[in-house]
């Protein structure tokens, strides 16, 4: 069952990305539609960290695949004020696996799933906002799955508000503070649970240098159960390109 799943991602993905880069088009208005496929590929971009951290004792990997995209409109834009309110929907996607890679057949031990149907509004496009022009406010509607069926099924749905407030500081830092509430939709039978020890409410906060170190510390709580947990990510970028590598190395307890 995971096996199929990850094979028709990957399939929608690699067809996705045929249509929109290897369509044959006529000479006399190639350019034009070049020019369409790029804005096309401009309205993706990532919503999560995409990273492959390896783990020792025993060894192991976390896989995270992130992504959205705007469903109506372009990120091409110019000015972002200018988007009708209909032109901010993105359809996102997080997939997060944990690797076994000391057993013999290299399991993946548990994945989740994450689409969503989300709504941002860009801070440049409200005088009142505050922060600089990475800040903004998202409303979502998430579905999480493990993927699997009967005893190995686990799901839920959320709708989560998430505003995240950036600010430049001396000598090319910024400071972002991403505090996010949700509420549980739509009934299931393991509900409780993941109110439990996941709670209603979390806090990303980052400081970060353009091109080079970063650290984030993103926690979920459940004050009235005493559950939670916490993650530190440090990032260093390697290079100053238009899709930038990390090296990273994460902490994570609860």
């Amino acid at each position: 069952m995971f096996g199929g799943l990850n094979r028709s991602v990957l399939l929608a993905l690699a067809v996705l990305g045929a249509c929109a880069i290897a369509r044959p088009v006529a000479a006399a208005d190639s350019k034009s539609e070049a020019k369409r496929e790029i804005a096309a590929l401009e309205d993706f971009s990532t919503l999560d960290p995409i990273h492959f951290p390896l783990g020792t004792s025993p060894t192991n990997a976390k896989f995270q695949l992130s992504f959205k995209y705007r469903l109506i409109g372009s990120d091409s834009r110019d000015d972002a004020s200018a988007r009708k309110w209909h032109e901010r929907f993105f359809f996102a996607f997080t997939q997060t696996s944990f690797w076994d890679l000391a057993s013999e057949s290299n399991p993946f031990r548990d994945s989740s799933f994450k689409p969503a149907l989300m709504y941002q509004l860009d801070a440049p496009e409200r005088s009142w906002f505050p922060g600089n022009n990475k800040s903004y406010v998202r409303v979502a509607f998430q579905h999480e799955s493990s993927g699997k069926d009967r005893e190995n099924s686990r799901g839920l749905n959320i709708v989560y508000l998430e505003p995240r407030f950036d600010k430049d500081l001396a000598g090319g830092w910024d400071l972002s503070v991403r505090p996010r509430v949700w509420a549980y939709v739509f009934d299931g039978n393991q509900k409780d649970d993941f109110r439990k020890y996941r709670g209603n409410t979390g806090l990303a906060i980052g400081l970060e240098k353009e091109n080079g170190i970063g650290l984030v510390a993103n926690g979920v709580m459940n004050p009235n159960a005493g559950k939670g947990n916490l993650n530190l990510d440090l990032s260093y970028a390697l290079a100053a390109v238009d899709f930038q590598p990390y090296l990273n190395a994460q902490l994570f307890t609860g």
